[in-house]
């Protein structure tokens, strides 16, 4: 058996709150960070494990719950997790996303909630532009890692180190059935796992020039804006600050400049 990762490289994977998803009957290890597909993936590990239920039933929140409150919780499951990472023989996955567009959801993850916003100097009432959202991101730096990393790159310290299979979020669902093929899993209900409400995508219909545009979500549940989409965000400067703030991200896991 050849050792894969050091300490400080699973260290440095095993963050308290985006910890990975593993289990000894499952033959993957699962590294994930938010506005990756997140809940589509733990969902797609509990159903595998028998933990599942009910998938029309598992909402956002009893996912996040059921990894935060069970599997975390369970003795011995980061002691196994660690032993595996440095010396095991399951294949370990992580779920990337094109950093252009992981931006932008991250960008409206932000506007909704208060403590987020509170740290990069607005209000839900204020809101901010995304050029903005991507100034302030800059100006953290490094810390922007310890922040949040729902805004942070995904990228993890010394991940090179180590044997990963990277799956891309834009080819989640056609992934997951591979990886399930390649393990002689169950075919899983792929439709009702892909389906979630937890993203912005079904509101991104305003099209033109918002990049410096404020963008607030002060309004009530019952009467949500429409956004604007991806590529009414991106002009030659924020897609330069997205660029240079996800710099890693993007070389490393090979998405081309300009593309989004």
């Amino acid at each position: 058996m050849t050792k894969r990762m050091n300490e400080i490289v699973v260290k440095n994977m095993m963050m308290s709150s985006y910890i990975p998803l593993f289990s000894t009957d499952f033959p993957y290890v699962l590294l994930w960070v938010p506005k990756n597909g997140c809940t589509i993936v733990n969902k797609w590990f509990m159903y595998h494990i028998g933990a599942a239920g009910d998938l029309s039933q598992l909402n956002v929140e009893m996912t996040h719950n059921y990894r935060d409150f069970v599997l975390r919780k369970r003795s011995g499951y980061e002691d196994e997790l660690k032993e595996e990472l440095i010396n095991g023989e399951k294949k370990i996955v992580k779920i990337v996303r094109n950093p252009y567009r992981r931006a932008v959801s991250s960008f409206y993850h932000a506007l909704s909630g208060e403590w987020l916003l509170t740290q990069l100097g607005s209000t839900i009432t204020e809101g901010m532009s995304f050029k903005d959202y991507l100034f302030k991101l800059k100006s953290f730096g490094e810390s922007i890692h310890v922040l949040d990393k729902h805004i942070a790159p995904q990228y993890t310290i010394g991940e090179e180190q180590a044997p990963i299979c990277y799956v891309k979020l834009e080819n989640l669902q056609q992934e997951l059935i591979k990886l399930e093929r390649l393990a002689g899993l169950k075919a899983s209900p792929m439709n009702e796992i892909a389906r979630s409400s937890h993203h912005f995508s079904s509101r991104m219909k305003l099209e033109g020039d918002y990049a410096n545009r404020v963008i607030n979500f002060a309004n009530d549940e019952e009467d949500l804006p429409d956004l604007p989409t991806a590529n009414s965000l991106f002009n030659e400067e924020t897609k330069a600050l997205v660029e240079e703030i996800f710099a890693v991200d993007l070389h490393f896991y090979g998405y081309k400049l300009g593309e989004y």
